[in-house]
Formats: structure tokens, C-alpha cells, sequence
């Protein structure tokens, strides 16, 4: 394989509904640089575009939004008058490759895209105010993908905003399984074909799940991910207050800040 180079053209966006959605676990991707300093996951952004030199010849290659679904990434790959839209990197720039050259040379997606580049990863990651992250349950993987606190012992002090998905079968087919807390309630949503194809909502995870019937070897607050110990540290940090400089001037933000971190470690007996 000839020596190659990766440029990084345009960086792409964050998309609320893809990268944050029931479909969000096949938008980032899993760090394969070993970097403690780095984000375990990074994104797979729309509109990322690569400029990679294979064989004396450049290569670009986009990364959009998959036309037929609307919620799966695709690959545009384009060699001068050669190009194709694949469901991966790798089949797009390794097609559009052999296409050329008449040899059957696959190329990684990951190498071609840059994912194996700290530099291009440290760009990607910038300016993301949350990274999703996952955990095993038996042979689960349980994506969390939104967290939210609150002081409710039977949800693991989760609350609004928290959501995980988790595949699993739904009439004989692959199916993604959404937990998701909001306005008080618990509710899962099986989305098959790019839809919802049933809801139910509950009071507690354990209720929920329980009732749906589905995978009744684990409890409701594990399949929402709410026993993992790095999910519960994340919570934890969450209901700690938190202010940036440019804050201090909010009173509100501040009285929590005061409460917290000084009022409950002050004798009440004290006179000021």
C-alpha cells in the first residue's frame, strides 16, 4: 500500500436530533487513539470532509445524511471523475479506489476520514458540551446519549433529560430500545424502520421495563444503565452547581453554589 496523507477540509456539524437521538449511538465513534487526556468517543460529523492522497491521487470524501432514512451516516467518496455514496467509509473510498486502478486494494475508513489522527480527534471533539458514553449489561450495550439529575432514590437520583438505548429484538427483527425520563415519567420507545413502533411509560424504570415484558433477567434501572458506576459518577458531578466566570454575577447560580459547597458545612448555631 502506497504512502498517503490525511487533510482535514471542513469540520462539519453537531446535529440535535442525530447526534442526540434515538439513533445517535452510529454517530460516534470509538476513540482507537489510547490517550487518557481524550474523550473515549468522538463524533461522526455531518458535512466532515477529508482530503486524502492515495497513489498520487486526492481523494475527498463527505460524510452526509443518509437520503433513504434520515438518520444513519453515509459517504460520499470523489477521485476526479470517479465517485460513489456508501453506507461506510471504508466501502466508499476502497470502491471509488479499485474503480481507478482496477485492483482490489481496501483502504481503512477510519484512516482515510482521519479518526486515527489525534489532531483531526482533538478537532472533532471541540465545542461539546456533552460526549456520550456507554456500558456492558451481559452482552448489552447500553448508550447513554442524555443525562439529567434529580434527588429520587428509585430512579439512582437520574431525572429529566436522561436517556439510553439498547438493541434488542422486537417481532423476530432488530429493534432500538430508548429508556428516557422526562415531565416525571419514565417511557421507553422501541423504534424499528426508523420510527416508533410502541411506547410505554412508568413511574420508575423498574415498573416500566417490568411491564413491557422485555428482557426480564435485568432490573429496570440496570437496562436504563442507571447501576453502571461510571453513569452514577456522572450524575453525581451533575448535581454539583457550577459556574464560569462570566456567571458570578448570577445571583440565582450563585446562592446554589453558596448553598452547596458552604451553607451545609456551617453549624447552624453560629451567629453571624
Amino acid at each position: 500500500m502506497s504512502q498517503m496523507y490525511v487533510i482535514l477540509v471542513e469540520l462539519g456539524s453537531l446535529i440535535e436530533n442525530l447526534h442526540y437521538g434515538p439513533y445517535s449511538r452510529y454517530w460516534w465513534e470509538i476513540l482507537s487513539i489510547p490517550d487518557a487526556n481524550t474523550q473515549l468517543r468522538f463524533p461522526i460529523r455531518a458535512g466532515q470532509k477529508t482530503n486524502a492522497c492515495l497513489n498520487g491521487r486526492d481523494f475527498y470524501i463527505i460524510v452526509q445524511i443518509s437520503s433513504s432514512n434520515q438518520m444513519l451516516p453515509e459517504y460520499f467518496c470523489q477521485s476526479g471523475e470517479f465517485w460513489v455514496i456508501e453506507t461506510s467509509a471504508t466501502k466508499a473510498v476502497s470502491e471509488v479506489y479499485q474503480n481507478i486502478f482496477q485492483k482490489k486494494t481496501r483502504y481503512s475508513g477510519s484512516i482515510i476520514m482521519g479518526w486515527d489522527n489525534k489532531n483531526i480527534i482533538d478537532v472533532l471533539s471541540s465545542n461539546i458540551d456533552f460526549c456520550p458514553f456507554s456500558c456492558k449489561l451481559g452482552d448489552y450495550e447500553i448508550f447513554i446519549y442524555g443525562l439529567g439529575s434529580s434527588t429520587r432514590s428509585d430512579w439512582n437520583q437520574a431525572g429529566n433529560g436522561y436517556k439510553s438505548s439498547i438493541i434488542h429484538t422486537y417481532k423476530k427483527r432488530a429493534a432500538i430500545f430508548v429508556s428516557e425520563i422526562k415531565d416525571d415519567k419514565c417511557y421507553i420507545y422501541i423504534y424499528q424502520d426508523f420510527k416508533i413502533q410502541k411506547t410505554f411509560v412508568g413511574t420508575t424504570p423498574d415498573d416500566i421495563w417490568k411491564n413491557s415484558g422485555y428482557i426480564q433477567k435485568f432490573s429496570g434501572k440496570e437496562l436504563f444503565g442507571l447501576e453502571d458506576q461510571i453513569t452514577l459518577q456522572k450524575l453525581n458531578k451533575l448535581r454539583i452547581p457550577q459556574c464560569a466566570p462570566h456567571e458570578w454575577n448570577n445571583f440565582k447560580l450563585m446562592k446554589k453554589l453558596y448553598e452547596y459547597h458552604l451553607q451545609r458545612q456551617t453549624f447552624a448555631k453560629i451567629e453571624w
